[in-house]
Formats: structure tokens, sequence, C-alpha cells
């Protein structure tokens, strides 16, 4: 439903009403339609019901806050490497759009599924999880077995996330960045403080999730992802205010 489409159906209820009771009715619909609306448009409401974060149409889509989907949504990636610490439907998201996906994930039984429904460009790794220090000696040792170095993307959505900081910085290119999931957590927070780097917070609410989340990118005064000429995304043509 577009915005002359709204107009038109408000148009004979502000025409044959008095004031108060148009005023009323315009305050409720738009109390009542705007979260409607951006559950369905945005793939809130599909999410919920099929239980994994995918797009209006189920395409998928990364469980990141939506702010921060809308952020990289615009930029570009097609020449980038992609490293995550956790994949899911973010694996499947960054390979549409980046050049090589590298993604490291503890869970034995969802490793699996990557691996089948992965595209050729997504390398998936199952690490360990019985020991933080297990763990950071796995993605060491398979990131030094495969040569992953230089990523322009590093994200920490996954594993023991506060040992993963240092070893995200130690492969992160010259212009990269780190995306942290839900960093209104402390481990992150912490972990990062001292480290040098910048940092951008995309509050918002989640795909099939009723609480609201932060994602952050930490990175430096060279990364292409805030330069300011990279345009601003025009909003698609839909649900406006009726004012």
């Amino acid at each position: 439903m577009t915005q002359t489409r709204i107009h038109k159906l408000f148009a004979p209820i502000k025409r044959y009403s008095p004031p108060f009771a148009s005023r009323l009715i315009r305050r409720f619909g738009t109390a009542f339609l705007t979260p409607v609306f951006f559950s369905i448009r945005s793939g809130h409401f599909r999410s919920s019901w099929a239980e994994r974060s995918v797009t209006s149409a189920g395409q998928p889509l990364p469980w990141y806050s939506y702010p921060c989907i809308e952020f990289l949504k615009a930029r570009s990636f097609h020449d980038c490497n992609i490293l995550e610490f956790g994949g899911g439907q973010s694996t499947l998201w960054w390979a549409e759009r980046a050049a090589k996906v590298v993604t490291l994930e503890g869970n034995e039984s969802w490793y699996e599924t990557l691996r089948s429904t992965a595209p050729e460009n997504v390398s998936v790794f199952l690490v360990s999880l019985d020991s933080p220090a297990s763990c950071v000696e796995s993605v060491q040792r398979i990131l030094a077995e495969n040569d992953c170095r230089n990523f322009d993307v590093v994200v920490i959505d996954g594993l023991y996330r506060a040992e993963m900081i240092d070893i995200a910085l130690q492969v992160i290119s010259e212009h990269g960045a780190i995306i942290g999931d839900t960093t209104e957590n402390e481990d992150l927070f912490e972990g990062f403080r001292n480290k040098g780097m910048l940092r951008a917070d995309f509050y918002g609410y989640v795909p099939g999730n009723i609480q609201r989340s932060c994602m952050s990118i930490y990175f430096n005064d060279k990364s292409p992802l805030f330069d300011a000429r990279v345009p601003i995304s025009q909003i698609p043509t839909g649900i406006k205010s009726t004012h």
C-alpha cells in the first residue's frame, strides 16, 4: 500500500468526519499500521514464523539489527573477503555480496547444514568449543593452514567472542572493519575498549526477535565503510506519514 493509496482511503474520512474524529482515526491508524507494515516489509513477520532470519520474500538475511543491515546493504563488498566467527543466514547473505567468505562454526549440525547449502565462494570450517583455549588454537590453526588473512570484514557473532578479538585484529586488512553482534553485552565492549578502534553502534530490532539489540562496527579512519562519498540509499516508495 503506497502513500497515495493511503491518502485516497483517508480522504473520505477527512472530508465527511468531524475534525476531532478524523484526527483520532489518523492517529490510531498511524499507531497501528506503522508496526504492522514494518514487520511485514522488513521480513520480521516472516522471520518470526520461519524461525530464521529472512527478508519479506524469504531470502537469507543476517541476524543483525535492521539499522546495521540497511547500512551494510548500501555498501559494495563485491571484491571483499569476509571472515565470520559463527555462521548462519549471514553466511548466505555475505556470499551474495562478497568475493569470498570464510566461516568458522562451532556447532557441528549447523556446520554440516552450511557446508551443504553454501555456494562455491564460501569455505566453512568446524572449530572446537571444548574450551576457550581449544577454540583459539583451532581457529588459529585453520587460518594458518588455509593462509587466511587480510580480510576486509570480520564478524564476531559466535564461538568464544572475547577471545576472537585479538585474532580479528591480526587478520583484518589495513582498511578492514570488525562487526560485533549483540555488543550491549559486556564481553566485546571490554575487549575492544583499549584497542584503538573507532566504533559506530546500530541499535534496533532484529529479524524474528521481540527485543532490540545493538550491532557495533569497529573501524579505523581508513575504513571505506564510513566514506562520506558513499551514496545515501533512497527510501523505497511505501508507507509514509499521512500528515
